[in-house]
């Protein structure tokens, strides 16, 4: 296994709002492909058949689904979310007087960074205390304690303790909206102390609720009433008519006589002479051309006096409706407008969802305003206005109205367009090219990524290409078809027609083969043996010593090496006195050159073996 470092990252990601099949790359490290679960939502994706595994050189890596079984293509909804899932086991046993391996070592300790990282990630899932918190103590009820119950904390201590059954709290939720909707009538969303006013007349609510049918019925006949009320004013008002009700209902009894008496004027005429009864009739005479005038209603009114009776006996309520038809909030304004009251009626969740978010609703409408002139007054920071004149949404800084979006300039068109400043990513957010995300830019947090992970190579092209540091230094230059490599700034590797040429010394980490111009070894006695060359090792050389200055050797068949130069292949022409050599091709020369018995004197030769 390659060592690698472990970055201290979160062993967790999650993908939200993507599509496709992937790749979806993470950014902890991992040691084999099993090192990781993935989940598609709340679905434990299965290795191979879901999903595979692809891990770079540095242990990071990214999964793609298979689009089969359950990994099939997200789509905007789904969360993918990897989570390290190393099995918690030891990797190597050492055995007393074993083997110490370096890499074993790296191995186990990479293992159990892997694994502490893991415990880490699923503690930051857990409920706990914040470390500055104060002692309590959090260890849950027991089981016959807390069964069908919450978790709650207790006010003075702050332990953990059974809260409330889950049914009382379920039945609370289930009425959470009404209580909501009081309370808004109550603190003034809706109303201002309603409830409190209710209460106070809560005789009076139970007095109409006993007579609720009445007041429906009151209801329905408001045309009656309205005519009542009008008559109760009148001259000849239902009050004159109820205070005389018992003459009312004698001329009712007797109207077809009454009736014949106003059309039989013969007879009365001759009733005339009666004039007893005449006079009784005459000292009465205004009651009955009263009386006569008004038949028509004195029949209407007698053919209802069941409800006249029934009226007066509830004179109280018809009160209560008659002050009430007077008032601001009148039966007879709510009856004209019944249409719009069973609207209402028919959607009262609505109505319920706005009373309970007016607070919200009246801010937007005072945040947010549209206009052909920018507003001057009553503005706070973060207001919104929308100008129909230039077409721009705007929003108040604190100082001054700052166009924010203009139709059709001021964003950047899906269709493509220019920018004019910077765009900044943050950690691990990549600037993601291709239709298959094959070309991602992104930087992790400690470093930066350029990764082509789809189709094709990835090419950078240019009439000349570098490689520098952040301080100009060159690693690399392409330029007229010449590779070079850099140390320092200075030219150390070039690529040629031929081959390469090198600046400096070449520092080889294997032996050269001889095939390729070397010896194949690396020490000199192995070189020898490689190359035949007295395989054996043996130091056959003789040192010989010349006695005299103008004393002379000749030695036939042998070779002679000065400073590690091989003479007889690698020295051309004469060999100069400077370095070993006559200076010359001929004996004749050689001896004149270096003025030895220039006249083929024999000289005695002394040599000495050392």
């Amino acid at each position: 296994m390659a060592d690698i470092v472990i970055n201290p990252v979160t062993r967790r990601v999650q993908f939200t709002g993507n599509t496709g099949l992937g790749p979806f790359a993470f950014t902890f490290n991992i040691l084999s492909n099993t090192d990781i679960v993935v989940y598609k939502n709340t679905t434990l994706l299965t290795l191979t058949t879901d999903y595979t595994v692809s891990i770079n050189v540095n242990g990071t890596g990214s999964i793609t689904l298979t689009g089969s079984g359950n990994g099939t293509a997200l789509v905007a909804s789904d969360i993918l979310t990897i989570i390290g899932g190393r099995e918690l086991s030891r990797v190597t046993d050492f055995v007393t007087a074993g083997d110490l391996l370096a890499s074993s070592l790296n191995t186990d300790l990479d293992s159990l960074t892997v694994m502490a990282q893991q415990l880490d990630e699923k503690i930051d899932r857990s409920l706990k205390a914040s470390a500055g918190d104060a002692d309590a103590n959090l260890e849950i009820p027991l089981k016959a304690d807390r069964l069908g119950r919450v978790l709650g904390f207790n006010s003075t201590t702050g332990n953990a303790e059974a809260g409330p059954l889950l049914s009382d709290v379920s039945s609370l939720a289930d009425i959470s909206t009404d209580i909501a909707l009081l309370a808004d009538i109550q603190d003034g969303t809706i109303a201002t102390n309603a409830i409190t006013t209710v209460s106070s007349n809560s005789s009076n609510v139970t007095t109409v609720a006993g007579i609720s049918s009445d007041v429906t019925s009151v209801a329905g006949n408001t045309s009656n009433i309205n005519t009542i009320s009008s008559n109760l004013t009148g001259s000849n008002t239902i009050g004159t008519v109820a205070t005389n009700i018992t003459d009312v209902n004698t001329v009712a009894g007797i109207n077809s006589a009454v009736s014949s008496v106003a059309s039989n004027t013969a007879n009365i005429n001759a009733v005339a002479a009666d004039a007893t009864d005449i006079g009784t009739v005459a000292s009465n005479i205004s009651t009955v051309t009263a009386v006569g005038g008004d038949i028509a209603n004195i029949n209407t009114v007698a053919g209802i006096s069941s409800d006249i009776t029934a009226v007066v006996a509830d004179a109280t309520d018809i009160g209560t409706v008659a002050t009430d038809l007077s008032g601001s909030n009148n039966i007879g304004t709510v009856a004209g407008s019944i249409t719009n009251v069973n609207n209402v009626g028919g959607s009262i969740s609505d109505v319920s969802t706005v009373a309970s978010n007016l607070t919200d609703i009246q801010s937007f409408a005072n945040v947010y305003r549209i206009g052909s002139a920018d507003p001057t007054t009553s503005l706070d920071t973060g207001d919104l206005f929308f100008n129909t004149t230039s077409s721009a949404l705007k929003v108040y800084d604190g100082t001054a109205w700052t166009a924010g979006v203009t139709a059709g300039s001021g964003f950047l068109p899906t269709g493509g367009g220019g920018l004019t400043g910077d765009v900044t990513f943050a950690d691990s957010v990549k600037a993601i090219f291709g239709t298959g995300q094959d070309l991602q830019i992104y930087h992790d947090g400690s470093n930066t990524y350029i990764a082509e992970s789809g189709t094709g190579n990835l090419r950078i092209q240019g009439a000349a290409v570098t490689v520098e540091t952040t301080g100009g230094n060159l690693y690399f230059k392409g330029d007229a078809n010449v590779a070079k490599l850099y140390h320092t700034n200075n030219e150390k590797l070039a690529t040629t027609s031929t081959g390469v040429a090198v600046t400096g010394g070449l520092t080889l980490t294997t032996d050269l083969a001889i095939a390729d111009g070397g010896t194949g070894a690396s020490d000199a006695a192995t070189a020898r043996s490689n190359l035949g060359v007295d395989p054996a090792g043996t130091d056959n050389s003789t040192d010989v010593t010349l006695a005299g200055s103008l004393n002379y050797i000749t030695l036939s068949g042998q070779e002679i090496t000065v400073n590690s130069i091989d003479l007889t292949a690698d020295v051309t022409g004469a060999l100069p006195i400077a370095n070993g050599g006559t200076g010359a091709t001929t004996v004749s020369a050689a001896q004149t050159n270096l003025q030895v018995d220039p006249a083929g004197t024999a000289v005695a030769l002394a040599i000495a073996l050392g």
